[in-house]
C-alpha cells in the first residue's frame, strides 16, 4: 500500500472504468466528480481515460492493473481511483499515464500522446525521447469522412435540430473536405452533449 495516501477501499477494473467519459475540459468542476460509495471522487480525469480507451498494461515491462484504490492525500476535499498491478514479489506497482513524447520535448498534453505505464517504467524514461514515434494520423478520404457522418448521424437518430446551432459556432473551412472534417467534429460534440445530458439526468 502506497503510504503516501490515505485508501478507503478496492475497486474490481470494470467497476470504476465504466463510470469514465472523455470530456474533462468542463466549467462546472463538480462535473469531473462522482458519489462513489459515499464519497465524492473525480472519476472524469485523462488518466483514467487513458486506462479506458489504452488498457491497464504497462507499454514497456508488460505488468499489468489488477484493481483500483479509492485513496485521496491526507486533508484532500475529493478521492482518487488509482490503479495498481502487482509485482513478482507481490509488490502493489502503481499504474500512470505517460507521456510518449515528453512535454519537455514539445509533446502535447493530449489523448493521442498519452499510454499507460507502471510508475517504475516512468520514473527510467523520465524525459527520454521514444525510439518510434506513434504513426501520423491517417488522412481519411472523401468517402471515408462521408461514412463517418451517415454513422454518427444514424447514433443522432437522422438530423438532429441543434446540429445548426452548433454549425454556427464553428468555422467551417471553405475547402469541400474541410467542411466535411467540420461536420465530423460538430456530430462528434453533439453526440458528447446528449451523452452528457443522459449523465446528469
Amino acid at each position: 500500500m502506497n503510504t503516501a495516501f490515505e485508501r478507503k477501499g478496492t475497486y474490481k477494473i470494470d467497476d470504476v472504468l465504466v463510470h469514465v467519459r472523455g470530456n474533462t475540459n468542463v466549467h462546472d468542476k463538480k462535473k469531473l466528480l462522482m458519489d462513489f460509495d459515499g464519497d465524492l471522487v473525480k472519476i472524469r480525469s485523462e488518466r483514467l481515460l487513458v486506462f479506458k480507451r489504452k488498457g491497464t498494461r504497462c507499454v514497456k515491462c508488460g505488468v499489468e492493473g489488477k484493481y483500483f484504490a479509492k485513496e485521496r492525500k491526507p486533508g484532500a476535499s475529493y478521492w482518487h481511483m488509482n490503479l495498481y498491478a502487482v509485482d513478482e514479489q507481490g509488490h502493489e506497482v502503481m499504474m500512470t499515464k505517460d507521456h510518449i513524447v515528453p512535454k519537455a520535448k514539445g509533446g502535447a498534453s493530449a489523448l493521442y500522446n498519452y499510454q499507460p505505464m507502471c510508475v517504475v517504467c516512468n520514473g527510467k524514461k523520465a524525459d527520454t525521447m521514444p525510439k518510434h514515434f506513434p504513426k501520423k494520423r491517417e488522412v481519411k478520404t472523401r468517402e471515408q469522412l462521408q461514412k463517418e457522418i451517415d454513422r454518427l448521424q444514424s447514433i443522432l437518430g437522422g438530423k438532429d435540430a441543434n446540429i445548426s446551432q452548433l454549425i454556427k459556432e464553428k468555422e467551417v473551412l471553405a475547402k469541400e473536405s474541410g467542411q466535411l472534417k467540420a461536420q465530423v467534429l460538430i456530430l462528434k460534440k453533439r453526440i458528447r452533449q446528449l451523452g452528457d445530458m443522459l449523465a446528469e439526468s
